[in-house]
């Protein structure tokens, strides 16, 4: 009875927060506008302890212009494909991103904050210029917890500290740049399933920390008006404190050639994708494990713009090759996109159908669930049919829709599930305790549904809201493990006086399926069902001055120590202050 009061309280909370924006949008003038602001959505921030599966957003100084680039707000199919994926020309509206206004700023900030669970949490965001075309930017950020995860006995403590530094130059004729990073996290197998040791026998728990080092060298170059459209370059080295480790290098350069003043081009991209790493032991082998892939991939389209129609019709040819499997083989995917405007612009229709070939590595895989034991196999994903449709546009002025539908087919998905050992060591190691997750791949059939609504009310109250509905179908494990089949997130910002900014961000994750540990070798493992979660954080930053802006997070207002993974409860309750002092060192 208590549970299912809980249930319709949370239940009750959420559909209150979710009423907030329309109550809001009644009231507001029709003469308002989406106003260019200040302050950009521009790194990533994860608030909550031990949850690297849910991020938020933190609202940083805006850099200079030179080195954000900042463009319109307008919607195009003909985007770049992202890293180490095979997406030739993926068509997607811009995102209108979640931005707060301020009179002034700097250009460069240091900043600070400590709270409760031991919190410590450092930022800094430092532009350089060398020249009126040119910026050298430094950027670093720390985030670090020794508090206890409330009925946890083994340590749970984490640590997440990346920098990076970067030069872009940018004239007329050519915008290129070069950069450096650097990232560190440590974590802890805490995550043992109930009823494998006693509590004397978790006290006692050692060897369960992993660290991960990653680093990446990056490049890119764009030239105006030349056959020869730009190239990028990435390579990516990671490794962890079991011996792991992995290269992945990307050359990706683009041609495109106009045809009639601008409304015809044939476009051309070309990819190499090269992946080796290696493990120093396999699922079921003591032995070395390496991994070895390379993806070759050409895309020719052609593209005809008139008006308010946006057409594209092309077609990837991809060739991937492996160790030590030695499969090798050459994939085809359609590669056609139509987008249309409504009413002036106010409202697109976008549809498109496509395929493509995606690189896995170790890297990404532990960006979304860092307990995993270092004994994978690493194989690209064959997406061999991706169909989706959209309608954006604009309610009214400052309050814009989304509406979106998709169908995907896999091959070779990688499904995280939970990892037994199998070889009955002498000695255990960290991750040999029924404490951590592995990879399958499998074949996965996946459609959804999501919708959301975005707006700007008076540039006093902004907010973000979507919801998201997806199906799932595996052909070989008894369900997609881990993947929620609903999920909701509503960010909002309010300016309450001025120079002082608040809000609450809140995030649902539906139920999710997964596979127990294994009991004995062979034996089929009973299917867990992760509840449902709902976190709700608050976030406010008060600017005293031009030189120095006071901030506050607290996460996890209902302090639920809910499990993204399998016996992998969160921490609860968090908040923690600071300052940022803000500068410039433009002359």
């Amino acid at each position: 009875m208590m549970m299912m009061i809980k249930n319709t309280i949370r239940i009750k909370s959420l559909f209150l927060l979710l009423l907030l924006p329309s109550a809001a949008l009644m009231a507001q003038n029709k003469k308002d506008s989406l106003t260019t602001k200040v302050i950009d959505v521009v790194k990533s921030y994860v608030p909550t302890i031990a949850d690297a599966y849910k991020k938020r957003e933190d609202a940083n100084i805006k850099k200079d212009s030179l080195t954000l680039a900042k463009k319109e707000i307008t919607y195009s199919i003909y985007s770049v494909p992202v890293a180490s994926t095979f997406v030739p020309d993926k068509g997607k509206a811009s995102t209108i991103k979640k931005v707060t206004k301020q009179e002034t700023y700097q250009d460069s900030y240091i900043g600070g904050a400590f709270g409760n669970l031991r919190t410590i949490y450092g930022d800094a965001s430092v532009t350089l210029p060398v020249s009126d075309e040119s910026n050298l930017a430094f950027l670093f950020n720390h985030l670090s917890s020794n508090g206890e995860v409330k009925g946890i006995i083994p340590d749970n403590d984490y640590v997440k500290t990346s920098a990076d530094a970067r030069y872009d130059y940018l004239d007329r004729d050519v915008n290129w740049g070069v950069g450096l990073d650097f990232g560190r996290k440590v974590y802890h197998w805490y995550g043992v399933q109930k009823g494998f040791y006693t509590d004397e026998q978790l006290g006692k728990l050692s060897n369960i920390q992993q660290t991960y080092l990653g680093y990446g060298l990056s490049g890119y170059v764009k030239l105006a008006d030349s056959y020869f459209d730009g190239l990028d370059l990435l390579f990516r080295g990671f490794s962890d404190k079991f011996d792991s480790s992995e290269i992945n290098a990307r050359i990706a350069p683009s041609f495109q050639v106009p045809i009639s003043d601008g409304e015809q081009k044939i476009r051309l991209n070309l990819l190499f994708d090269y992946y080796s790493g290696s493990f120093a032991r396999g699922y079921v082998t003591t032995d070395a494990v390496s991994n070895k892939w390379m993806l070759l991939g050409v895309n020719p389209s052609y593209h005809f713009s008139t008006g308010d129609l946006d057409l594209k019709l092309g077609a990837t040819i991809a060739y991937a090759g492996g160790h030590p499997t030695q499969d090798s083989n050459f994939k085809a995917f359609p590669d056609v996109e139509v987008l249309y405007r409504i009413g002036g612009g106010n409202t697109i229709v976008h549809a498109a159908v496509r395929g493509m070939l995606q690189q896995n590595t170790f890297e990404k895989l532990t960006d979304v669930n860092p307990y995993l034991a270092p004994i994978q196999l690493i194989n690209p994903t064959n997406v061999t049919m991706d169909i989706s449709g959209a309608l954006k546009g604009e309610l009214t002025t400052g309050l814009h829709y989304k509406l979106q539908g998709g169908y995907k087919q896999y091959e070779n998905l990688p499904l995280f599930t939970t990892y037994t050992e199998l070889n009955s060591p002498v000695v255990m190691l960290g991750y040999q305790h029924n404490n951590s997750f592995r990879v399958v791949y499998d074949k996965v059939t996946e459609f959804g549904f999501s919708a959301g609504l975005s707006g700007n009310v008076s540039n006093i109250f902004f907010f973000d809201l979507e919801g998201k509905i997806n199906g799932y179908s595996a052909k070989n494990e008894a369900e997609a493990w881990n993947l929620p089949r609903t999920r909701v997130s509503l960010f909002t910002d309010v300016k309450i006086i001025e120079g002082l900014f608040a809000g609450f961000d809140v995030f649902h994750v539906g139920s999710r399926y997964e596979a127990d540990y294994a009991t004995a070798i062979g034996a089929t493992p009973n299917k867990l069902t992760l509840e449902s979660y709902f976190d709700l954080n608050f976030h406010a930053d008060y600017t005293l001055n031009k030189k120095l802006m006071i901030f506050v997070r607290a996460n996890n207002l209902m302090s639920d120590n809910y499990q993204r993974w399998a016996y992998y409860p969160t921490h609860g309750f968090q908040v923690f202050g600071g300052v940022k002092y803000l500068f410039s060192l433009k002359k």
